[in-house]
C-alpha cells in the first residue's frame, strides 16, 4: 500500500544518515503543526495532542500533552522506563501507539514487526502476544504518564493479502473470513488487568 512504501521510504532515509533531509523533513513538519494546531484549538476548544514517531522533531509545546508512538523492542527493553521518564520532564506524557504482533518474538522489532513477517516465514502465536502485552502493560502502569493507547483493535481486511497477515497482525481480534471478529487470548489478560485495577465494571 502507499501507506506501507512511506514507511519503508522513511526507514530508509533514517538508516541512510541524511541529518540534513531529515531536519528538511521536520522544518516542513513543524510548518504544518503550527497551522493545523491553531486551527484544532479555534474549531473543536479541546486539549491536544500529536502522536509523534522517534524520528519526528516536533515543537512540544503547540500541545497539552506529549504524544510519543513508542514500541517496546530489543534495543529498548533495558531501559524504557528511563527513556519515557526523561520525556516526561518536558510535560505531560501520552505514549500513543504501542502493542505486539501475533507471532515468536515479534515483540523485539517494535514497531517493525509487521514488516519483518513480510520478508520472512514467521511463527504465529497468540499466547506470545499475550504474554508480551501483559509485560508492557504492567510497565507502562508503573510510569509517570498520563495514558497509553494500545495498538490496534484489529487490522483491516485488506492486510489478507500478504501471507502472514495474521501473524503480522497488532490487533487484539482476529479478522474473520466472514468479517466477524474473534477475541485473541490476549483480551482476556486486558480484562483482567483493568478489572484488577478498577478501570472497567
Amino acid at each position: 500500500t502507499r501507506y506501507d512504501e512511506r514507511l519503508i521510504t522513511i526507514n530508509t532515509l533514517l538508516k541512510s544518515n541524511d541529518n540534513d533531509e531529515m531536519k528538511r523533513i521536520n522544518e516542513k513538519l513543524n510548518i504544518h503543526i503550527k497551522q493545523y494546531s491553531e486551527l484544532c484549538r479555534k474549531l473543536c476548544k479541546c486539549k491536544i495532542i500529536y502522536a509523534s514517531a522517534g524520528f519526528e522533531a516536533i515543537e512540544e509545546d503547540k500541545f497539552d500533552y506529549i504524544g510519543i508512538n513508542k514500541y517496546f523492542n530489543k534495543k529498548n527493553i533495558n531501559h524504557y522506563e528511563k527513556e519515557v521518564i526523561n520525556i516526561s520532564k518536558k510535560g505531560k506524557i501520552i505514549i500513543t501507539e504501542f502493542g505486539c504482533p501475533t507471532y515468536k518474538n515479534g515483540w523485539i522489532y517494535g514497531g517493525n514487526a509487521w514488516y519483518i513477517a513480510r520478508m520472512r516465514k514467521v511463527e504465529r502465536s497468540e499466547d506470545e502476544q499475550a504474554k508480551s502485552i501483559k509485560f508492557m502493560l504492567a510497565k507502562l502502569y508503573s510510569l509517570p504518564i498520563e495514558g497509553f493507547l494500545l495498538y490496534t483493535f484489529f487490522e483491516p481486511k485488506n492486510n489478507s493479502l500478504f501471507p502472514n497477515w495474521s501473524a503480522e497482525s497488532y490487533g487484539i481480534m482476529e479478522f474473520q473470513s466472514n468479517n466477524s471478529l474473534k477475541p485473541k487470548k490476549v483480551c482476556k489478560i486486558i480484562r483482567e488487568i483493568n478489572l484488577k485495577d478498577k478501570l472497567i465494571k
